[in-house]
């Protein structure tokens, strides 16, 4: 009894836990395409009107050891659209287009560490990497804000590298294929030991079946023993009763 429990039990876990893996693998690649979707759609449109394509909500992948220890490499952050710049407050985390001599034209996720205003009287933003030593060396204006970081996501940039990488569609057939190796697998196992209890309970059944067949045997030799000793004292009595009614008539 305790085994068929154990085993139902092992056998939810494992259903649970292959439900889990494909479920998030499923939703992850939706999630992937909807995004990539929606991108190529937007910036179309935009390049069209002739505008700076800004999406609403965006994923950047790090690659530079610059956030450290807060964001760290591979992780992905996701920003959100700001609409008024006036919002963002110092120790907010920033995405923008980076103005600075070394890094101009690059994504760059940073922190603010103050806001000011440039030379025009407009405002700006100073910013810096928790892991550097000094400050960018450019300001941030709001047109070269992409958006504010809301979450991160650690290390889902591996993946994407593995996607984006020659062997990436090996990569995305061979996680499906794994999952259904996997299930096949489990009910291989739970068709073995369904047999292999089922041998359990016809090995039962005849050790039962044997004990009751010793069972009537052993009954029936202690009736036949039991019918064996009525007749000898039967044929014991009757003799001497024959043997008493001879003595009367001699008498």
């Amino acid at each position: 009894m305790d085994r068929q429990v154990n085993y139902k039990f092992s056998n939810h876990v494992m259903k649970i836990i292959a439900n889990i893996i494909t479920w998030t693998f499923i939703i992850c690649l939706i999630i992937v395409a909807v995004f990539l979707g929606y991108y190529l759609l937007a910036s179309k449109i935009s390049e069209r009107k002739g505008e700076q394509f800004k999406p609403i909500v965006s994923l950047y992948t790090i690659i530079s050891p610059s956030m450290v220890p807060n964001v760290n490499v591979y992780d992905v952050v996701v920003d959100t659209r700001v609409s008024d710049p006036s919002k963002i407050e110092k120790g907010d985390i920033i995405t923008f287009i980076s103005q600075s001599t070394i890094s101009k034209g690059m994504t760059v996720t940073h922190r603010v560490i103050d806001i000011v205003k440039n030379e025009n009287g407009n405002i700006a933003f100073k910013t810096k990497g928790d892991n550097n030593n000094t400050p960018d060396p450019a300001l941030v204006t709001p047109e070269h804000i992409i958006g504010k970081v809301l979450f991160k996501v650690p290390q889902l940039g591996r993946l994407q590298f593995i996607l984006l990488g020659k062997g990436g569609w090996v990569f995305l057939l061979i996680i499906p294929a794994i999952i259904i190796i996997l299930k096949d697998l489990l009910k291989l196992i739970r068709l073995n030991k369904v047999k292999n209890n089922m041998i359990v309970v016809n090995e039962d059944e005849k050790i039962d079946l044997d004990k009751l067949k010793w069972e009537k045997d052993r009954k029936k030799k202690i009736k036949k023993k039991l019918l064996s000793e009525e007749n000898h004292d039967t044929i014991i009595n009757t003799e001497f009763d024959t043997k008493i009614v001879g003595k009367n008539k001699k008498k």
